[in-house]
């Protein structure tokens, strides 16, 4: 299954000010993008007939995913989920969530724009009266149908976000790289990629992007966290390098067009003197 990459345009040293700043304008922003994406469009008397699902996927504590009564492995129901011709998706989600439900979620995240699914619900399923069971639409096509390239598909929670900008964030939290996308959404620029970049590694480019590596503290780790970052020095010393650099591939034309594509995301950062930080998931 292939990865997919985004670049953020943004100055590192602004991403490091904010983190343990207690600024509440940019933990507000970060609240309203998540809440745009979040928001059901359709009136309050259609909400039981919106919030029903055709389709219902159970992931469990343990990682488990259950499609159709039957327990299926990531590979396979991404697979299955590509398949499906239209409709609405459940994910229903057994609490608390932890590392198992976000691997399991950036998977399916990746592939679901490639199906003919309309929208994308998540619930936790539990009887501890202090957890909120209601469905909650966490993606949908016309929402990722955007002039930026598409918005980031699912949210986190404001607990997360406000530890991330108080500095008091919570250890091998895996929603702290979400929330830290987030922090660089807000603080920059998503650059353009047209979804042609995929993993950075098999565009055969030294660049750093491809260390993983956090500017900041996330609490977790960041050897396989998809994440690297270059200063506005480094940005504009690849920039260089590469425009030295024949971008040609006829071995692969995807390639070669992500190779253009990457030189064309840091040519505009270097130009806006900002540095980039990179997910890859």
């Amino acid at each position: 299954m292939g990865k997919s990459t985004t670049l953020y345009a943004v100055s590192v040293d602004e991403v490091k000010a904010a983190v343990g700043s207690n600024d509440d304008a940019i933990l507000n922003r970060m609240c309203e993008f998540v809440a745009s994406f979040l928001a059901d469009d359709d009136d309050d008397d259609e909400e039981s007939e919106d919030m029903s699902a055709e389709h219902s996927i159970f992931i469990s504590e343990t990682g488990k995913i259950t499609y159709q009564e039957t327990k299926r492995t990531l590979d396979q129901i991404c697979a299955e989920i590509i398949r499906i011709p239209s409709g609405t998706v459940e994910f229903v989600i057994s609490p608390p969530w932890n590392e198992n439900h976000d691997v399991a979620i950036r998977a399916m995240n990746e592939v679901i724009p490639r199906s003919g699914l309309e929208r994308v619900l998540t619930r936790f399923e539990t009887d501890d009266p202090s957890v909120d069971t209601s469905p909650n639409v966490t993606w949908t096509r016309a929402e990722g149908a955007t002039d930026s390239g598409g918005s980031l598909k699912f949210g986190v929670s404001p607990e997360i976000m406000s530890a991330l900008v108080s500095g008091s964030v919570i250890q091998d939290e895996a929603e702290n790289i979400r929330a830290f996308e987030i922090l660089c959404y807000v603080l920059g620029m998503k650059l353009p990629d047209d979804d042609h970049l995929g993993d950075l590694s098999s565009l055969e480019m030294e660049t750093q992007l491809l260390e993983e590596r956090f500017p900041v503290d996330l609490k977790v780790d960041a050897s396989d966290s998809g994440v690297g970052y270059l200063t506005s020095e480094e940005v504009l010393a690849e920039a260089l390098k590469f425009s030295k650099m024949d971008l040609s591939y006829p071995d692969c034309e995807d390639i070669q067009e992500a190779r253009s594509t990457l030189m064309k995301c840091l040519k505009q950062a270097a130009i806006e003197g900002s540095g980039v930080i990179s997910f890859t998931q």
